[in-house]
């Protein structure tokens, strides 16, 4: 809904940059009030959930290391 990561997005785009994004972050929703850990962990912000969106990624992009010979 034109936030922080779609201006990212766009700016990206802008420079012809190939770098995939992933955007992590509160949903443009009432946020109840609580916990900040209860509610990181309710909408998908601790490290392992930014961990398991970004990981795959990451995999798809590896090379195979260059040896010396």
């Amino acid at each position: 809904m034109g936030g922080f990561g779609s201006a990212v997005v766009e700016a990206l785009e802008e420079m012809g940059s190939q770098v995939p994004v992933v955007r992590i972050g509160w949903p443009d929703q009432f946020i109840e009030h609580g916990k900040v850990d209860d509610l990181r962990a309710k909408y998908g912000l601790t490290v392992e959930a930014a961990q398991a969106q970004v990981t795959p990624l990451l995999a798809r992009r590896r090379r195979p290391a260059l040896v010396a010979s």
